[in-house]
This record gives C-alpha cells, sequence and structure tokens, in this order.
C-alpha cells in the first residue's frame, strides 16, 4: 500500500483455507476406550493461490466430552481422501471414508472460503449424519458398517 498520501487504503479478503470438521460421537463418556487418527493426502495450501499441497496430513485427537474438532487444510476436489481411523489400542477398530462423507452432502472445497462440517457417529444406530454448516446441506448415511 502507498502511504505517501492523506489517505490510503487496501482492500483486504479474508478467505477460509480449511475445513473446521467438528466430530461428535454419540454415547461417548470420560470412560470412552477408543482413539481416533483422522488422516489424508494433503498437509496444507499454497499462500499465494490456495491450491492444496500434497502430502501426509495426520492429526490424532483427544475427546473433550464426546467430541473434538479438527482443521483440514483445502482438499483436491473429488479425491475425498480424507478418513477417520477408530483404535482400541493398537488395534483398528474402523476406518470411516470421511472424504466420502463429506462429499456426499455437495461440499465444495473450491469454494472461496470453506465452511465448517459437523459429523455425528451414532454407534448404536449405525448412522454417519454429515451437516456443512452456513449452506443447510446435510446427508445422513444410514446402515453403515460401525
Amino acid at each position: 500500500v502507498d502511504t505517501r498520501a492523506e489517505d490510503a487504503y487496501a482492500l483486504v479478503r479474508l478467505n477460509r483455507q480449511y475445513c473446521e470438521i467438528r466430530v461428535d460421537i454419540v454415547g461417548a463418556d470420560a470412560a470412552y476406550p477408543f482413539n481416533f487418527t483422522v488422516g489424508g493426502k494433503v498437509c496444507g495450501v499454497i499462500i499465494k493461490d490456495g491450491k492444496p499441497v500434497d502430502g501426509e496430513f495426520r492429526y490424532d485427537p483427544k475427546l473433550d466430552g464426546g467430541r473434538f474438532t479438527v482443521n483440514v487444510p483445502r482438499q483436491h476436489s473429488g479425491e475425498n481422501t480424507l478418513s477417520l481411523t477408530v483404535k482400541d489400542g493398537d488395534i483398528v477398530e474402523n476406518v470411516f471414508p470421511l472424504g466420502e462423507f463429506i462429499a456426499a452432502t455437495g461440499y465444495d472445497w473450491d469454494a472461496e472460503s470453506l465452511v465448517p462440517v459437523d459429523i455425528i457417529l451414532d454407534y448404536a444406530n449405525a448412522k454417519v449424519s454429515v451437516r456443512v454448516n452456513d449452506w443447510g446441506l446435510g446427508a445422513v448415511i444410514d446402515n453403515y458398517e460401525i
């Protein structure tokens, strides 16, 4: 910005280059025995143009009141590589295809600014619910093998 005049300004457009994913495990409490890993094949974004950067993404969240949040960088459209691995110690109990669940809502990874996603895992009813905030888009995936 050229500040040699009486007035100077710059138009700044702030956009969210990550998707905040909030996961709620129905019925999980402080004694919940499982741990989680969120993984994918995009590790960040290029600041200049917001394009995804290929590389391993891994986050091991801790449950807080049966919930956790992970900020995932902008993904390549159509690749849907995000996953949620559920383990009991070192034993893998389940791998959920988060990318596919999010794609089922019509989520737009190419949007100028990414919006949050809420995911509810209900083991008792073998149901996964995915809701994209601000858009009203969503999908309930019944009878997914949990």
